[in-house]
């Protein structure tokens, strides 16, 4: 099953002001798990479908900015 957004919540609020980081691992195989974990709260992310979400990432930005450029018209 691997990390849950529960899971960082958790930990988050176990940890609270300790300088610690959090590491979310397991199942994170898309850029939209990777963007919920990281809002949750983790500092780090472990898988193995970085090129993947990578590319994701990048065609998101394409997108983002192709409306960003469409609303200045």
């Amino acid at each position: 099953i691997g990390a849950t957004i529960n899971n960082i919540d958790l930990i988050k609020k176990t940890i609270q002001k300790k300088n610690l980081y959090i590491k979310a691992s397991g199942g994170i195989k898309s850029f939209l798990k990777f963007k919920k974990m990281i809002d949750a709260g983790a500092t780090r992310i472990g898988t193995s479908s970085s090129l993947k979400i990578m590319n994701e990432l990048k065609w998101t930005q394409r997108v983002t900015l192709f409306y960003q450029k469409k609303a200045l018209i």
